[in-house]
């Protein structure tokens, strides 16, 4: 269950938004190798965000799943790099990127959990 929250303070209207994140859902879904309809995106734009003593474009970027290890990270920063600079314009230095492995015990879905489902 990959959750992927974009946070960012460049401005976009509510249907750029949503497209935005169904393109991120959907490459997501290559990037990270499990099914778009297991993928959660958000994404927030036009927040009060600065970065680096500055309000330009800038993202804060979350990405968290089951089984996601050290070792992906990297390879999904430089995807994830060109897609802030692609879709919003933010400079891939100007992203910061948290990642968070879940357990499956710990993420709920339908009523049970990953690892115990209703």
């Amino acid at each position: 269950m990959p959750c992927l929250k974009i946070e960012t303070n460049v401005e976009l209207d509510a249907a750029k938004a949503r497209t935005l994140a169904l393109k991120l859902a959907n490459e997501a879904a290559t990037a990270i190798g499990k099914p778009v309809e297991r993928i959660l995106t958000i994404v927030e734009p036009g927040l009060a965000l600065t970065y680096r003593g500055t309000d330009a474009p800038a993202a804060w970027v979350e990405v968290k799943s089951i089984g996601l290890t050290a070792d992906e990270c990297p390879a999904l920063a430089a995807w994830l790099g060109e897609f802030v600079e692609r879709e919003l314009g933010v400079s891939a230095n100007r992203a910061l990127i948290e990642f968070k492995p879940l357990s499956a015990e710990l993420t709920g879905v339908n009523k049970g959990t990953v690892a115990k489902p209703a």
